[in-house]
């Protein structure tokens, strides 16, 4: 809960009061993307094999795709408002 609210804080701070681009729009492209990272982390948690080293570095070198979802929401809602 606590990602959506900063991505929404996000949203309404950096963009422009005269934009035809709706909010809740932006929001919503913030909030698919957040929802798809935490779906990953959870991903991560129930297939984690505690007593598998391999199994571990692998769940722990997917955080880079946690990253990138993260920043294409933020990118993608950020566009999407300067383009609308």
């Amino acid at each position: 809960a606590n990602w959506l609210l900063s991505g929404y804080n996000l949203l309404y701070s950096l963009e422009p009061t005269t934009t035809a681009a709706s909010p809740t729009t932006a929001l919503g492209i913030y909030a698919v993307g957040v929802t798809g990272a935490y779906a990953h982390l959870i991903w991560q948690i129930q297939t984690a094999e505690f007593d598998n080293p391999h199994n571990l570095a692998e769940r722990f070198r997917s955080n880079t795709k946690v990253g990138g979802i993260v920043f294409g929401s933020i990118v993608s809602s950020m566009v999407y408002t300067s383009l609308c």
